[in-house]
């Protein structure tokens, strides 16, 4: 599953067409918890590429996180289906290449009340992107 660089809008790097660890190295990270195989693995690699990366901002909920880099201009990393998902005029979704990270099957786990309607309508409607995306990829 493709990881994606979420920028702010007019941030320096927004134009690229993928980018690397390496070429993030002096951004400001704002990371999921480390609950979350994602968060654990941009930062070991990271440290494996001889940096340590400037973590300034830590949840465990990706909209929180989102916002967070739309408005204190940091990047993080996301699953591609989340764009389908979160579409916000304030931020760009770049690939991010990297074989180690990429080699991931990386996808976010929520503790969503599936008993609560509109809960299970977004999860259903989130799980079917998931599947579609990840079927045409193979």
């Amino acid at each position: 599953m493709t990881l994606l660089v979420v920028l702010p809008k007019g941030h320096r790097l927004c134009q690229a067409t993928s980018l690397s660890l390496e070429r993030l190295k002096n951004e400001r990270f704002s990371m999921m918890t480390n609950a979350f195989a994602m968060g654990n693995e941009i930062e070991k690699r990271c440290i494996n590429l001889g940096y340590y990366p400037d973590i300034v901002f830590v949840n465990e909920n990706w909209e929180v996180i989102v916002e967070h880099v739309a408005t204190y201009k940091s990047v993080t990393f996301l699953p591609f289906a989340i764009q389908d998902v979160l579409q916000r005029d304030d931020i760009v979704w770049i690939p991010l290449e990297d074989a180690e990270v990429a080699r991931f099957n990386v996808v976010l786990i929520t503790s969503l009340d599936l008993k609560d309607y509109d809960n299970r309508i977004f999860y259903n409607s989130f799980q079917q992107t998931l599947l579609s995306t990840e079927s045409t990829l193979k």
